[in-house]
């Protein structure tokens, strides 16, 4: 697999390059479409919530107060919501750069491996080394799979 054509390093910088611009652009897209929306609609039902309170505060019946009520816990929910995809969308994309970069490290290992000590595929497989954080990362969600 390492050892064909098709995976050279430059390739596989070009597919990760590619990869995370297309995922910055869903992310933008998230945060243009989904985030600020949902934030806009959140903070104009509070801002309705406390008008309602405070001019029909005397006159406020049970019915009414329990629709503002689910009014705003259902929003509050659909903004909990929304940044629990956020969250995902970043930590995908983080998870992709690792993958990506283990990807690239194993690679340089395999066309390492059999060469002279002093030759230029050891000296890329060191440069291209992953830390263990990278590794720890990958292997947790691996494992909770």
């Amino acid at each position: 697999f390492f050892t064909s054509v098709q995976m050279n390093d430059q390739l596989l910088q070009r597919m990760e390059r590619s990869l995370q611009a297309s995922m910055a652009n869903v992310e933008s897209t998230a945060v243009e479409c989904l985030l600020r929306p949902t934030q806009a609609l959140g903070w104009q039902i509070q801002e309705v919530a406390g008008l309602v309170r405070y001019f029909y505060h005397c006159s406020l019946n049970d019915e009414t107060s329990v629709v503002l009520q689910n009014l705003l816990d259902a929003s509050e929910e659909l903004w909990i919501s929304v940044e629990n995809l956020m969250t995902s969308i970043v930590s995908s994309r983080l998870l992709v750069r690792d993958f990506c970069a283990w990807l690239r490290h194993a690679g340089s290992q395999v066309k390492a491996k059999g060469t002279a000590p002093n030759s230029v595929q050891r000296e890329n497989a060191k440069k291209r080394r992953v830390n263990q954080a990278v590794l720890k990362r990958l292997v947790a969600v691996l494992d909770e799979k």
